[in-house]
């Protein structure tokens, strides 16, 4: 199916939309990227879904892509970044489902407990219910104590080799080259807020949710996954032999074909 391809900056935030010449379905979907990334890290999947007939729309949040830098990094929070969600949730023409990334993960659940409910949600290779940030200081202890330093996420993504540990199989669809060459600062206060303390997520929504768990994740273990779907009341499938960036693994169409028929099986049309 023929479909056609708009980038847009509105409010000083980077849109871009996926539409089927002659659209299937009625439900748009939203991707929400994950830390570090833009919108652009969707386009595998966005061109598979207007292929099979749906309109979506993947958003770079602030200081992202080419979104507008509106505040410091330093003081992005899951509550702002929640916000954008919601702006580009409102934006619709009818409620979309949310296609969440791992801290874009985090952000869907953000909504689902202080917005309400869609649709549906998916959350993939998503941050688990609660985080600390000693797991990165174990991935990586000197990008996490220069990170800690410069209250900077970006040391953590500071090279292609870290990269590839963080985020790729052996063969993706984009190099680690590539890839680093895309990606952004992050804030440090995200993992902080998803506390015990201080989050209190909504469980069992009236929301469908489905998690995908990566097998060969390198930041969220499948266990930590599992664990998200058994809280929610939500759905759960592993994609085996892919890491932590589904979306850009080998493994993408397979996977996307299982979201589709997911949200087919939900009724969302």
């Amino acid at each position: 199916m023929t479909y056609k391809i708009t980038q847009e900056v509105v409010d000083g935030i980077e849109r871009i939309t996926y539409r089927p010449e002659n659209p299937i379905y009625q439900t748009p979907l939203i991707f929400q990227h994950g830390a570090w990334h833009g919108a652009w890290c969707w386009r595998y999947w966005q061109a598979l879904f207007a292929e099979w007939g749906w309109v979506s729309h993947a958003h770079s949040l602030p200081t992202h892509g080419k979104s507008a830098r509106k505040r410091p990094i330093r003081l992005c929070t899951l509550g702002y970044y929640q916000d954008v969600l919601k702006q580009q949730v409102e934006a619709c023409e009818q409620a979309p489902v949310v296609i969440g990334h791992s801290m874009g993960g985090a952000v869907t659940q953000w909504y689902l407990s202080h917005v309400g409910d869609l649709p549906a949600a998916v959350i993939v290779a998503s941050m688990p219910l609660y985080d600390y940030p000693w797991r990165y200081l174990f991935l990586d202890p000197l990008g996490m104590s220069m990170a800690t330093l410069t209250w900077h996420g970006y040391p953590l993504v500071r090279s292609p080799e870290r990269v590839k540990a963080l985020f790729l199989s052996d063969n993706p669809l984009m190099s680690a080259e590539e890839l680093h060459k895309l990606l952004d600062d992050e804030s440090l206060v995200v993992p902080l807020e998803l506390n015990p303390f201080t989050w209190h997520p909504r469980r069992n929504p009236q929301t469908p949710i489905l998690v995908m768990a990566a097998e060969k994740d390198a930041l969220f273990s499948v266990r930590e996954e599992e664990t998200l779907a058994k809280y929610y009341g939500g759905e759960f499938y592993l994609i085996k032999g892919t890491a932590h960036n589904a979306m850009i693994e080998r493994s993408y169409q397979a996977s996307a074909e299982y979201l589709q028929q997911w949200l087919l099986g939900k009724g969302i049309h």
